[in-house]
C-alpha cells in the first residue's frame, strides 16, 4: 500500500508544547451520533500544557489527571476536535521533517 508507513516514536523528554499535531480516526462525525465515516478523518490540534489542561477539565466537571507521559492537545473553544470512537488512535507530530 502506497501511503503506509512507520512512524518514528518520540524520544524520552520530548517537548511538543505548542506545536501543531493531527489526531486521525474513524470515530462519529459528530458528539452522539453513529454515523461513521467513509474516509479516514483527521484534524489538526495544538498541543497544550498539561497543568492548564487539567485546570481546564475540572472547572468543567471533569475529573482527570494527565501524567508527564500523555499529551493534551486540542481547542479549549472546542469545534475541532477528536470525537467517540476515535480513543487510541494516534496525534502525530511533525519533528525534523519527519
Amino acid at each position: 500500500m502506497p501511503h503506509i508507513a512507520p512512524i518514528c516514536l518520540p524520544e524520552r523528554g520530548s517537548d511538543f508544547l505548542g506545536q501543531y499535531g493531527w489526531a486521525a480516526g474513524w470515530g462519529a462525525l459528530s458528539p452522539g451520533s453513529r454515523l461513521r465515516p467513509r474516509t479516514l478523518q483527521a484534524v489538526d490540534v495544538p498541543v497544550l500544557d498539561n497543568r492548564v489542561c487539567e485546570r481546564w477539565h475540572r472547572a468543567n466537571g471533569i475529573n482527570v489527571v494527565i501524567y508527564p507521559e500523555m499529551l493534551c492537545a486540542g481547542y479549549r473553544g472546542g469545534g475541532k476536535d477528536s470525537c467517540q470512537g476515535d480513543s487510541g488512535g494516534p496525534l502525530m507530530l511533525e519533528r525534523a521533517g519527519r
